[in-house]
């Protein structure tokens, strides 16, 4: 469903995109999408999630090996190349995704409520990593 509503948003945009073209996309009844992601806002939010964090397991950015270890790391060029590493591949999985939101944002209340909090995380991301080099 993730990878269905993805390829969607990022064809059609968020405000075309309807649950049953993703149901119909990913071959599962309309109720299964609503029963696991309550809304067609709740699908956009798990697909960004997903993009972000390169699966699907429950573990913040920060809280992943790749990652906590970086903030133990005592050389700051290992730290800063690790960091850029990390937001390299974030960048490169989350770009078309950030701009179905982005867009979505322009004309929808909850995208954009949405969109602020993704921005607020990222803020608060990199502030962990200016705090790590520190």
């Amino acid at each position: 469903m993730i990878d269905a509503a993805r390829t969607l948003f990022i064809e059609g945009g968020y405000a075309t995109t309807t649950i049953s073209a993703i149901s119909r996309a990913a071959d599962v009844p309309e109720p299964t999408v609503y029963r696991l992601f309550s809304s067609k806002l709740g699908i956009l939010k798990m697909v960004l999630d997903v993009s972000i964090a390169g699966d699907d397991e429950p573990a913040a950015v920060h809280e992943r090996p790749n990652v906590a270890s970086l903030f133990d790391e005592a050389d700051p060029r290992k730290v800063l190349a690790g960091f850029v590493a990390v937001a390299t591949q974030i960048n490169q999985r989350t770009s078309a995704m950030y701009s179905v939101l982005s867009r979505a944002a322009d004309s929808d209340a909850d995208a954009a409520a949405l969109f602020s909090t993704l921005r607020r995380q990222r803020g608060r991301g990199q502030e962990q990593i200016v705090d790590a080099l520190h």
